[in-house]
C-alpha cells in the first residue's frame, strides 16, 4: 500500500520521464506497473482475508478465555463460599467443643466434689467406727488381760458378753456405705494351707474301735442355729395370744413372735464361714428368710454368730440386697485373709404375678422369681458391710435370671494358680405365660462360671456354658483336683448328680455326665479337704430330700464312700441344702430342716400351720468321727449293683419323705 501511494504521488514525475522514454520501454513500464498493481491488490486482498480469519480466531479465543475466566471466577467464588461455610462450621464446632469441655469440666468438678464429700463422709464414718471398734477391742483385750491376771473369768466373760450383746441389740447388721475391700495376693502364696489331722485318712482304726467299746463307729453332733417362730398371726389370733400369755409356753411363744417382728416361717440356703480375726466372734451363719415362702417381697438375709459353732447368738437382719426394693437370694460366703465376701443374687425385673396356675405362677400374692443380678459386698468385722458390687447382670445372655448357691474356689497350683471360680446358673421362671421383665417360659437356660484373675476385683463369665436336653444343671459346686483341673458337680431333675471337668481354669467345660450318685433335685456341696481328699454333702436319694450324707473320695471323685450320716429320712421333715467348711480337723455342715406339707399349704398365706424347722449345723470329727471299713459303703457302684447297695442301706422308694 505504501508503494502504491508513492507510485501515485510520483505519477506525474514518472509520466514526464516516460514521455522521454521510448515507446517500448514505456509500454513495458505500463505493463509492469499494471501487473504490480494487480499483484499488490491480490496480496492486499489475501492479507485482508487472513486478518479477518485472525480476528475471528482471536474473537473465538477471547470468548473461550472469557468463558474459562468466568468459570474460574465462579469456582473461586464457590470455593470461597464453601471455605467460608467450613470456617463458620469449624468455628461453631470449636465453640461447641469449648462449651462441652466447659460443661464436662463443671460436671467433673461436681462429681469430684461429690466424691470428695462422700469419701470424706465415708472416711469419717470409718474413722468413727474404727475408733469405736478400737475402744471396744481395747476394752475386750483389757478385760481378757484382767481375766488372766486375776484368774477370775466370770466377771470378764460377763463384760465381753455384754459388749457382744450391745452390738446384737441393734437388731441388724450395718450398711457402712464404704467401698468393697480386697486382699492382695503375693506370687508365692500357698493357697492349700494344708493341715495335719493325725489318723484322719481312713477314719477310725480298728484298734481305736476296740479300745473305745462305748463309742459308736461314727459320731455327728447337731446344733440348733435358728428355729422358725412361725407364720405371722392375723389380728384375732394375735389378740388371743396376748390374752393367753399368762402361761409360760404362750408367753414364750408370743415373745418369740414379737422379737422377730413379722414372724418367720421360711429359712433356707444356709451358708457357714469363719470370720476375720478382728471380728468379735469366730463364726457366722447367713441364710435367706421370709414370712411364708421364698420370693415374697419381705424376703431378706439373716445371720447369727458363734464362738464355737455350737452355741449361736440370736438371729439378726442383714442390710444386703434390699436397697432397690428387690430381694436377695442365695448367700454365699468366702473368707480371704482379713476380708469376708458375701456373694448373692438380687431380683431385678422378673416377678411372678400370683394366682393363675398355682404350681407354676405361685399362690395368692406376687412373688419374685429366683435370681437376677449377681452382686457381692465385703466386711472386715462381720458386722458392717460395704457397698454392693455388681458381677453379672440378668440382661447378660438373653435376660435369664442368674443364681448362685455354692462358694467360689481358688486354684492352688499349675498355670492357673490364684484363679477364682464362682459357679452360677440361669433359671427360667416357671410361669404359664410370658411377662414383662421376664424371659420367655421356653427359653434355654445354661450353667457356667464367673472367673477372676485378680482375687475378686473383676470377673468375667466362662467362654463355654453347659446345657442338657434332659435336665437342668443348677446349684453347681466345684473343687480343685490333684492335677489342678476343676470338678464341677450339679443338681439335676433326673435323679442323679452330674459332673463336668475343666483343665483351663474354668474357661471351658466338658459335657455333663452322671456320677452314679443319686440326687432328689436338691442342692449339694463339694469341698476339697486340707489332706487332699474330696468331701461331698448331699441327699442320698433319687426322689426325697432325706438321708443327708457326707461322702469322701480319695481318687478325685471317681469313687465315693460313706463317711457320715448327718440326718436320716423322716415322715414329717426334709433335710437339705448342705454347705460345709473345714476347721482344725472338724467338718461343719450347715443345712435347713422343713416340715413336709403339700404345695397348697406351703404357698397360701391363709394356711396358718407353721412350717417348723429352721437352720442347723452338724459337727463331724475328721479323725475319729467318720466311717471306715465295711461301714464306709461305696455309694456310686456300677449300674448293675445300685439296687443291691440301696437295699443294703434301706433306701427303698418309700423309706424317705416327699417334697
Amino acid at each position: 500500500l505504501h508503494f502504491l501511494f508513492l507510485l501515485i504521488s510520483h505519477g506525474a514525475r514518472i509520466a514526464e520521464k516516460a514521455r522521454r522514454m521510448s515507446s517500448v520501454f514505456r509500454n513495458l513500464l505500463v505493463f509492469v506497473t499494471i501487473g504490480m498493481t494487480f499483484t499488490l491488490f491480490y496480496l492486499w486482498k489475501d492479507a485482508q482475508v487472513g486478518l479477518d480469519e485472525l480476528h475471528e480466531k482471536l474473537d473465538i479465543q477471547r470468548r473461550r478465555f472469557e468463558e474459562k475466566l468466568g468459570e474460574s471466577r465462579s469456582s473461586l467464588e464457590k470455593t470461597a463460599k464453601e471455605s467460608s461455610q467450613m470456617k463458620a462450621a469449624k468455628e461453631e464446632e470449636i465453640e461447641n467443643m469449648k462449651s462441652n469441655a466447659d460443661d464436662l469440666e463443671r460436671r467433673l468438678n461436681a462429681v469430684q466434689h461429690e466424691r470428695d464429700e462422700e469419701s470424706t463422709k465415708c472416711k469419717d464414718e470409718i474413722d468413727s467406727f474404727n475408733a469405736d471398734k478400737a475402744v471396744l477391742v481395747e476394752r475386750v483385750r483389757g478385760l481378757e488381760d484382767e481375766m488372766k491376771a486375776t484368774k477370775s473369768s466370770a466377771n470378764a466373760n460377763a463384760k465381753i458378753a455384754g459388749a457382744k450383746e450391745a452390738l446384737l441389740s441393734l437388731g441388724q447388721a450395718l450398711y457402712s456405705n464404704a467401698p468393697a475391700s480386697f486382699e492382695r495376693i503375693d506370687d508365692d502364696v500357698d493357697f492349700r494351707k494344708a493341715q495335719t489331722c493325725p489318723g484322719s485318712v481312713g477314719g477310725r482304726t480298728s484298734s481305736e474301735n476296740d479300745a473305745e467299746e462305748n463309742v459308736t463307729s461314727f459320731s455327728v453332733q447337731r446344733h440348733e442355729v435358728f428355729v422358725n417362730p412361725g407364720r405371722p398371726m392375723d389380728e384375732s389370733k394375735e389378740k388371743q395370744a396376748d390374752l393367753n400369755a399368762t402361761t409360760t409356753t404362750t408367753a414364750s411363744s408370743s415373745s418369740s413372735l414379737k422379737e422377730t417382728g413379722e414372724g418367720i416361717d421360711y429359712s433356707h440356703m444356709a451358708m457357714i464361714s469363719k470370720l476375720p480375726a478382728r471380728a468379735l466372734w469366730k463364726w457366722i451363719m447367713v441364710w435367706q428368710a421370709a414370712q411364708v415362702k421364698e420370693g415374697e417381697p419381705d424376703q431378706h438375709f439373716m445371720c447369727a454368730y458363734s464362738d464355737d459353732a455350737k452355741t449361736w447368738t440370736k438371729a439378726i437382719r442383714m442390710p444386703i440386697g434390699k436397697q432397690r426394693g428387690a430381694i436377695p437370694w442365695a448367700p454365699v460366703l468366702r473368707l480371704s485373709g482379713e476380708t469376708l465376701t458375701l456373694f448373692f443374687a438380687e431380683s431385678s425385673t422378673c416377678m411372678k404375678p400370683g394366682g393363675g396356675v398355682a404350681a407354676i405362677d405361685g399362690a395368692d400374692i406376687p412373688r419374685w422369681a429366683p435370681g437376677g443380678d449377681i452382686r457381692f459386698a465385703t466386711t472386715r468385722d462381720g458386722f458392717r458391710w460395704s457397698k454392693r458390687v455388681e458381677l453379672l447382670t440378668q440382661s447378660y445372655n438373653t435376660g435369664i435370671p442368674k443364681v448362685i448357691a455354692n462358694p467360689a474356689i481358688q486354684i492352688s497350683q499349675g498355670d492357673h494358680k490364684g484363679t477364682l471360680i464362682l459357679p452360677y446358673w440361669e433359671e427360667v421362671p416357671r410361669m404359664s405365660t410370658k411377662r414383662e421383665g421376664c424371659p420367655s417360659p421356653d427359653a434355654t437356660p445354661s450353667a457356667g462360671a464367673l472367673i477372676s484373675k485378680d482375687n475378686g476385683r473383676t470377673w468375667k463369665p466362662s467362654e463355654s456354658s453347659l446345657t442338657d436336653s434332659e435336665t437342668w444343671l443348677i446349684e453347681g459346686t466345684m473343687a480343685e483336683l490333684s492335677n489342678s483341673s476343676v470338678l464341677h458337680l450339679f443338681r439335676t431333675s433326673v435323679g442323679e448328680i452330674y459332673k463336668s471337668l475343666s483343665d483351663d481354669g474354668g474357661r471351658t467345660w466338658t459335657k455333663a455326665s452322671s456320677t452314679g450318685l443319686p440326687n432328689p433335685n436338691s442342692k449339694i456341696h463339694l469341698l476339697r479337704l486340707a489332706d487332699g481328699r474330696l468331701a461331698l454333702a448331699y441327699n442320698h436319694d433319687r426322689k426325697y430330700r432325706a438321708n443327708l450324707y457326707v461322702a469322701i473320695s480319695e481318687d478325685d471323685g471317681e469313687k465315693w464312700h460313706l463317711a457320715a450320716i448327718v440326718e436320716k429320712g423322716s415322715e414329717s421333715s426334709m433335710y437339705a441344702y448342705p454347705t460345709m467348711v473345714e476347721d482344725e480337723c472338724k467338718l461343719y455342715v450347715a443345712y435347713s430342716i422343713m416340715t413336709r406339707r403339700d404345695w397348697k399349704e406351703i404357698q397360701e398365706r391363709s394356711a396358718h400351720e407353721p412350717n417348723g424347722g429352721g437352720i442347723y449345723v452338724a459337727e463331724i470329727d475328721l479323725v475319729s468321727g467318720i466311717l471306715r471299713g465295711e461301714e464306709a459303703i461305696l455309694l456310686n457302684p456300677a449300674a448293675e449293683n445300685i439296687e443291691v447297695v440301696e437295699e443294703e442301706m434301706g433306701l427303698s422308694n418309700g423309706s424317705a419323705i416327699a417334697l
